[in-house]
């Protein structure tokens, strides 16, 4: 009776003599959405009850640990509240600043801070607006939006303020003309402890964010300013000498990763520097970076160097560089982007800073896995003279053609020559003359190993039998015929009398016996009437070119298809012997509206044969090939030779008289005898 009468007592409420049952947690009242009915229990009541049922479930001895835990951590923040209401007011907020500026112009003499230093909650050090003012007048050299140091514990008890890491927000780097701001930033002295003989010391890890530098240069250069960079750096002393380490990173590391590692100091001055990029895109790089050419360019380049300083003072090391898919959007270049392309470059390099200038021997430059053996010279002071020397000395050259984007590469009816190619071309000038400063000391090629091949191949001289041609321009293709015996206009070279094709290469490449396809001088020429013209003008091509250009190429005026044109010229002069390259040009070209080869021009213009054209009708007819629809109906259909052309036919029998083609009889005679037109179309 009693046991039941104590369970009854306990479990229930007397009230009137009657027991009722004591509520549950599950009769509370629930929650109404309209918030009108039923009072809903606190939150902070409800977590209170939660954490005081996980209390009890677990151990005694678990639960005497969590109690002791919560109670230190209440304490840790009680005196860190303490501690920062402690140094952010009072002596000791004065005392916490007075340390911080001291301690950074210990390592950085003439800094300002415009802030106040604070500590933060996690026991950093911060101050606002770091300033390294330039001696000169110029932009602060440095300049950091925020500094946080992270003092060392056990020197802070010590009463002295040591940083364990810096860290730098905001960062703006400012080398100057030359890098000079940078130089004397370097060289400044520091208060900083030295270390025990023979011993190791710890500088403090540096980390910046947002770092941007402002790259030193002319003005006219407009490399602009480089970031956001990121970078961590850590360097300790031992003895005499400090060993570093540099990691970062462009646009916060999502782009060109670099690590620099290294060491310098010690009673030789050693320095060695170790340096490694990977994942930078080149749209990335700040846009004044290429100012002088307008075009969009991306692909990813990684390398290394290596740097090493000797007792002179000379830097040297190796480089190795490479780009790969790489894409150009440029007009100029080529009506659409042209992509796929690599380049490389690697060898070893030396640089004089006595001279400023930087050599690199026995280097090798590759575009698109093709090598060339690169000689180079630099001077970065003015004018800036420089010396460049590119050799290949067996490039198998329809695999070098076919490893090249479609854009590059010549049109499929060209003629394929599996050989070898040798070619040394070296030119020197002055920076600071352009293009007009250059000169090009050296220009040899080698077609012998093509020549062997294209004998080998019957497939690659083609052009030396009878074909037919369809003449294109932007108008559209013309009327096609045959170049060969077959059509009763052609002209065999046999058959002219040497003056006549002599005056067209008088007019038009007078040295064509003599180079293998280029003039070098002519194509300098030219690129320096582009460049002051702003657009592609004529001049440059050889005789071997235009023909590559009428029998293979359109007429766009992109670099792209210069560059088939050239490759085209290579395999064309390979292929055909130089009488049958100027056959086949003299049978084609246009010498008026819808007239082609010097036949149908000969009998149209003179009512002759071409075989039995004079010297100066042969002259006049040379004067045509520059714009033939334009002059030809005015020399010969309207009889009205301009005082300018009759300058030019005069010019070119002096020429061939100078050259022993005309002797004394034939050119006075020559300069003697009258132009007789035959007027109207010709019979045929």
């Amino acid at each position: 009776m009693g046991r039941a009468s104590l369970t009854a007592s306990s479990g229930a409420r007397k009230s009137g003599g009657v027991a009722r049952p004591k509520p549950r947690t599950s009769d509370w009242p629930r929650a109404d959405p309209t918030g009108t009915e039923g009072a809903v229990p606190r939150p902070r009541l409800v977590v209170a009850r939660r954490i005081q049922r996980g209390l009890a479930a677990l151990p005694r001895a678990a639960r005497r640990r969590v109690v002791a835990a919560s109670l230190a951590a209440g304490a840790a923040l009680a005196l860190l509240v303490t501690l920062h209401a402690a140094f952010s007011a009072g002596p000791l907020a004065a005392w916490l600043d007075g340390e911080a500026r001291g301690a950074l112009a210990r390592r950085l003499p003439g800094v300002e801070v415009q802030g106040h230093a604070r500590l933060g909650w996690l026991g950093a050090v911060v101050l606002a607006d770091l300033r390294l003012p330039d001696p000169a007048g110029g932009p602060p050299i440095l300049s950091a939006g925020e500094v946080v140091v992270r003092p060392s514990i056990g020197a802070l008890l010590l009463g002295r303020l040591r940083a364990s890491a810096v860290s730098l927000r905001w960062v703006r780097l400012h080398p100057g003309p030359g890098g000079k701001g940078l130089r004397a930033l370097l060289s400044r002295p520091r208060g900083s402890r030295p270390a025990a003989a023979g011993g190791a010391s710890a500088a403090p890890v540096l980390h910046v964010r947002d770092l941007y530098v402002d790259l030193p240069g002319d003005a006219a250069l407009g490399l602009g300013t480089l970031g956001p960079l990121s970078l961590d750096a850590a360097w300790r002393r031992e003895g005499s000498v400090t060993r570093f380490s540099v990691t970062g990173g462009l646009l916060d590391r999502r782009a060109g990763r670099f690590s620099i590692d290294g060491q310098a100091g010690g009673r030789d001055g050693v320095l060695a520097i170790q340096a490694k990029l990977q994942g930078l895109r080149l749209a990335d790089l700040p846009p004044g970076w290429l100012p002088r050419l307008p075009a969009e360019l991306d692909g990813a380049v990684e390398g290394d160097l290596s740097l090493s300083r000797g007792a002179d003072g000379v830097l040297s090391g190796d480089v190795r560089l490479a780009a790969r898919d790489v894409s150009i959007a440029w007009p100029r270049l080529a009506a659409d982007p042209v992509t796929g392309l690599s380049f490389s470059l690697q060898g070893p390099w030396r640089f004089v800073p006595r001279s400023r200038t930087f050599e690199m021997r026995a280097g090798r430059a590759g575009v698109d896995g093709n090598d060339l053996s690169l000689d180079a010279r630099l001077s970065l002071a003015r004018p800036g003279p420089f010396a460049v020397e590119l050799t290949t000395r067996g490039l198998d050259l329809q695999e070098a053609i076919d490893a090249l984007p479609p854009a590059f590469r010549p049109p499929p009816a060209a003629p394929r020559v599996e050989g070898k190619l040798r070619a040394d071309l070296a030119v020197s000038g002055a920076l600071a003359r352009g293009i007009a400063g250059v000169s090009i000391d050296k220009a040899e090629i080698d077609l012998s190993g093509l020549r062997q091949a294209a004998r080998r191949d019957l497939d690659a001289d083609y052009l030396k039998r009878p074909f037919r041609y369809t003449p294109r321009d932007a108008e559209g293709a013309h009327r096609s015929f045959m170049v060969g015996p077959e059509n009763p206009r052609f002209v065999a070279y046999a058959s002219l009398p040497p003056y006549v094709p002599r005056a067209i290469l008088a007019s038009e490449d007078g040295g064509f016996f003599g180079h293998h396809g280029f003039d070098f001088d002519e194509i300098k020429d030219a690129i320096a009437r582009d460049m002051r013209s702003g657009e592609a003008v004529r001049g440059g091509s050889t005789l071997t070119q235009q023909l590559v250009k009428n029998l293979f190429l359109t007429h766009s005026k992109t670099l792209s298809r210069k560059i088939q044109e050239a490759l085209v010229t290579l395999q064309l002069e390979a292929t055909l012997p130089k009488w049958r390259i100027l056959e086949i040009y003299l049978n084609t070209i246009e010498w008026g509206p819808e007239i082609y080869g010097l036949g149908e021009v000969a009998n149209r213009c003179f009512g002759v044969p071409a075989a039995q054209l004079s010297p100066k009708e042969a002259a006049l007819l040379a004067t045509l090939i520059p714009s033939p629809k334009r002059l030809f109906p005015l020399f010969c259909e309207a009889g009205a030779v301009t005082p300018h052309a009759m300058e030019h036919v005069d010019r070119l029998l002096g020429l061939l008289h100078a050259n022993g083609v005309l002797d004394d009889a034939a050119y006075a005679a020559a300069l003697a005898s009258p132009l007789r037109f035959h007027h109207g179309r010709a019979p045929a």
